[in-house]
């Protein structure tokens, strides 16, 4: 299971759960909006991907 995770560690870079700290959000410090922002761009990214190479943007 490490060589697994070690192997996919490049991937954890996409996922938006790595930018946010649990342990911040459940003490009441909150979250970085810079994080946040990271995330939403990602999102608006891979939807853009997603929508341009499904053949419906064109």
């Amino acid at each position: 299971m490490t060589n697994l995770a070690d192997n996919l560690y490049a991937l954890n870079v996409l996922c938006p759960f790595k930018y946010f700290s649990y342990q911040d959000i459940v003490n009441g410090d909150g979250h970085n909006p810079l994080n946040a922002l990271l995330v939403l761009l990602l999102i608006a990214a891979f939807s853009a991907c997603t929508y341009c190479f499904t053949g419906n943007g064109t």
